[in-house]
Order: C-alpha cells, then structure tokens, then sequence
C-alpha cells in the first residue's frame, strides 16, 4: 500500500477582481534520504507556476478552491 502524500502540488489562477483559484495537480512525498521530494505530476501548469501546500491546508480537502 502506498502511503498517502506528504504535499500536494497546485498551479494557481489568478483571476481580476477574483480569488486566485487553486487546482491539484499531483503530489509530493518525502524521499527514502529525507533530504528531498519525488513529486508525481498529473498535469503541467499553463504559466509554470506550482505551489507545494500540506495536505491539511487543503481548503474542504477537494481538489480546487480558493488560494
């Protein structure tokens, strides 16, 4: 059984006059050394930009929501 993830990757929208729209896409877990993080990615975001959250700030624990 694979553990579940240590951080969940996001990419952001920023919308004019709007909140910023975050959407999962991927996760990010501790490597064997610990210094580090392997990451699985289940989409690329359109302006590159990718934030890392623990899953516990994940608003409502679903996949999109307010930044």
């Amino acid at each position: 059984m694979t553990k579940a993830p240590k951080f969940y990757v996001h990419t952001v929208t920023d919308h004019a006059g709007k909140k910023p729209v975050r959407t999962r896409m991927g996760s990010a877990w501790s490597d064997a050394q610990g210094g580090g993080r392997n990451v699985d990615l289940h989409a690329l975001p359109v302006d590159g930009r990718i934030v890392v959250m623990l899953p516990k700030d994940e608003p409502g624990g679903g996949s999109e929501g307010g930044a």
